[in-house]
């Protein structure tokens, strides 16, 4: 799939070496069951958000978009006939991010919600989870998980809904779930400080309450992965020198592992 989402970068937007400029992988399966990957493209100063469906790629079409907007953390579930996608937009020029959600029957047409005003979060067939990438004094990031039982996302976000918190020493950098395993959060965090390969993200399972860590066996760290639910492959961005000079790569399930860490906290 990386292989033909290059070949595509260099045929569709003639881009020559698309090496250093995707980002924020989401693999998920469609309706009709087929693989596909949702991820950001670097487009001048900000990162777009595109989808590899039935071997095409595509831009979404998402509301805002110009040189210093950002769509970051993109992730997608399909119930009801519908497609629910979510993003987080990062307005460079007020430094403010909005969590971008919409719905549609394919995801070259989708029908926006207001956005909500938190930093980070998610939303997904059975949670909607909202929070902030850092506390203010450094104290690092927080997010709330609440039940997803209402249509209108907002409507969820208060106390009585609450499950549960989680917390990081460091900051928050991207959410998701694995395809079609709705209890299966994938949260990546990073230092506070620049330290190589320093990040990391981490599997929460809501119902267990366990937090365990990719670590992947080639020394990379797994920035913002995500898990294929069938194959177990692990996508992430890997880093190269230079500010945000990330590229997709992908992993086999014995090239990783999950390991208990404390880096992220669970708090009732």
């Amino acid at each position: 799939m990386i292989q033909k989402i290059k070949e595509k970068i260099i045929e569709e937007l003639n881009i020559n070496d698309p090496f250093g400029i995707t980002h924020m992988p989401f693999v998920f399966y469609d309706k009709n069951n087929k693989k596909c990957l949702l991820f950001d493209i670097k487009c001048g100063l900000s990162w777009h958000l595109f989808c590899f469906q039935n071997d095409e790629l595509f831009k979404i079409n998402t509301p805002n978009v110009n040189t210093y907007i950002s769509e970051c953390n993109g992730m997608v579930y399909f119930k009801n006939g519908l497609y629910h996608l979510t993003y987080t937009l990062n307005d460079m020029t007020v430094s403010h991010r909005e969590i971008m959600h919409a719905t549609g029957k394919t995801l070259k047409k989708l029908s926006w919600q207001e956005g909500l005003d938190y930093e980070i979060g998610l939303v997904n067939e059975k949670y909607i989870c909202a929070g902030y990438i850092s506390r203010p004094n450094r104290k690092g990031g927080i997010i709330h998980f609440y039940h997803h039982n209402q249509n209108d996302i907002k409507s969820c976000i208060n106390d009585d809904n609450k499950i549960f918190t989680i917390t990081t020493p460091w900051h928050f950098a991207k959410m998701g779930f694995i395809s079609n395993q709705q209890d299966n959060i994938l949260v990546t965090y990073v230092p506070d400080f620049e330290m190589i390969n320093g990040e990391g993200t981490c599997l929460i399972n809501v119902p267990n309450k366990t937090v365990q860590e990719i670590k992947l066996k080639n020394g990379d760290a797994a920035y913002k992965a995500s898990i294929d639910p069938i194959t177990k492959e692990c996508y992430y961005a890997k880093r190269h020198s230079g500010f945000e000079v990330r590229d997709i790569q992908v992993v086999q399930e014995n090239e990783y592992e999950l390991i208990e860490t404390d880096k992220i906290v669970i708090k009732n």
